[in-house]
């Protein structure tokens, strides 16, 4: 007998049922929570392989110790059990450190959804609106015998088809399908089913094509280790939202024009360049890259005309492409956690921006252009290298949080003091010696944070914001009983 029963038993022990595995690459070490002691339920979790059984029994039996004893009840912790608990703990860390040999990927049902053991044992058919089925390679015949069925969940399964019959569930618009081990899935003709799931997957266990699905709307295709941007779907014509996140995608292949297609999701992937390609996707409204490692974008994004969302979150850009300037239905852009180093006189073109992030790049200066976006609600500029505001900044009338802490900046330009919508206003952690504005005439104003800036008159400051304080604007600068208590000489 090895570890691993132990230890599927100790999780399934929380109400979780465990039925497959998937064996993934050894860890670095790291925690493991074998026990879990909250019982809260996540879809997939990760669990350690130990190299032998008493390793095994050993962490086990720590944890168990640990939780139900001495974490319990941490008020009754005396110097004894401090040291009992500081001594299991090493032992747990060191076997940790040299005694796993690798881990595996354990996937758990829903549980507000019912079982398929329990409606075979209780017959009740026609009260299931969800329905999960585990470990079986086809679908049981009874399962259409639940004719107010709306979301079906398989799971740890070896199914090969969804069956034409499934369309026979008039209301059945959501099919959910992870870590099914069965290769090339193939999908009957389904004119019900909106919604549909493949996760944990390889990708040859996908469907080639989702065309049968007549009626989908959107397909979410997360951790499925593709590598290739998903064409199978471009035939379906209601297609609105495409999910494929959280794979291994390079956008090195063809991308096929969708006719229909809004919402596309890439975060997470392994892409360095947007290819021109992408410019086939025109019907889409948002479309997001987070944590890729982008570098290059093609000029052919501005064919993207009815985008009005767009993320480059986390990636390699050292400039702002050309072509986002050419977006102008573009209402959020987020561009933080780059290494851009300057905005661009081309982004006056993005007149309905709504909220832009700038934030957590390499950018020195603001042009003076940025005055021309005067549709902007939020602008994030913080965590920069900024020194100043452009004096067209006033022009932001709409403006209702702006964020330039962690800057270099030591004065607001004049025309500061038109932005009266300002809700929220960040200045911390810059080169302010001084405030240069009449700060209580922001009317609207509800946090203000102006701390760990070189004031050369504290006093003065807590002057100038104590009626801040006084009509309950969140402030963080000095205390709030040196703000409450100031009495000016």
């Amino acid at each position: 007998m090895t570890g691993l029963p132990l230890l599927l038993l100790s999780i399934a022990s929380s109400g979780q049922q465990v039925v497959n595995t998937q064996t993934v690459k050894a860890p670095q070490p790291t925690f493991y929570n074998l026990v879990n002691p909250g019982g809260s339920w996540v879809r997939a979790r990760e669990i350690p392989l130990f190299k032998n059984r008493e390793d095994s029994i050993a962490c086990y039996e720590i944890q168990k110790e640990l939780y139900t004893s001495i974490f319990r009840n941490p008020s009754e912790i005396t110097p004894a059990v401090r040291k009992r608990r500081d001594s299991l703990n090493r032992h747990l860390m060191a076997i940790f450190a040299t005694g796993i040999a690798g881990t595996k990927q354990v996937y758990f049902a829903n549980p507000k959804y019912t079982s398929w053991d329990s409606v075979a044992k209780h017959k009740n058919y026609t009260e299931v609106k969800t329905l999960s089925i585990s470990g079986m390679d086809q679908l049981p015949d009874d399962v259409l015998k639940c004719t107010n069925l709306e979301k079906l969940e398989i799971i740890n399964a070896s199914v090969r088809k969804l069956p034409r019959k499934l369309s026979d569930l008039s209301h059945l618009a959501s099919v959910e399908i992870y870590n099914n081990t069965s290769k090339h899935f193939r999908l009957a003709k389904n004119v019900t089913v909106k919604r549909l799931t493949f996760q944990y997957q390889q990708p040859d266990a996908l469907p080639r094509s989702y065309r049968k699905f007549s009626n989908l709307q959107s397909l979410f295709l997360t951790n499925n280790n593709l590598t290739q941007f998903v064409n199978g779907a471009r035939h379906n014509k209601k297609l609105k939202h495409l999910d494929l996140s959280k794979n291994a995608i390079t956008l090195d292949n063809h991308i096929a024009r969708y006719k229909s297609l809004e919402n596309l999701d890439l975060n997470f992937n392994k892409i360095s360049e947007v290819p021109s390609s992408f410019g086939n996707l025109r019907t889409l409204v948002s479309l997001t890259f987070a944590g890729n490692s982008i570098a290059t974008v093609s000029p052919r994004i501005s064919s993207l005309k009815r985008l009005e969302q767009l993320s480059f979150y986390k990636n390699q850009l050292t400039h702002i492409p050309v072509g986002i300037c050419g977006l102008t239905s573009l209402k959020e852009l987020d561009l933080a956690y780059n290494q851009i180093e300057a905005i661009p006189d081309s982004i006056a073109a993005l007149k309905n921006l709504y909220v832009v992030y700038f934030s957590f790049n390499k950018i020195v200066s603001v042009t003076e252009k940025i005055g021309e976006l005067t549709n902007l609600r939020r602008m994030y500029l913080h965590d920069a290298r900024i020194s100043s505001l452009p004096e067209s900044v006033g022009n932001l009338r709409k403006l209702e949080i702006l964020r330039i802490n962690d800057n270099y900046v030591s004065h607001l330009p004049s025309s500061f003091s038109n932005l009266v919508l300002l809700q929220d206003l960040d200045l911390a952690r810059n080169n302010f010696h001084s405030l240069n504005i009449d700060i209580t005439a922001f009317k609207n104003l509800a946090l203000f944070d102006i701390s760990e800036n070189p004031w050369d008159n504290p006093g003065e400051i807590v002057r100038q914001t104590k009626p801040l304080a006084d009509r309950g604007v969140i402030m963080k600068n000095f205390s709030i009983e040196e703000v409450a208590t100031y009495h000016p000489k």
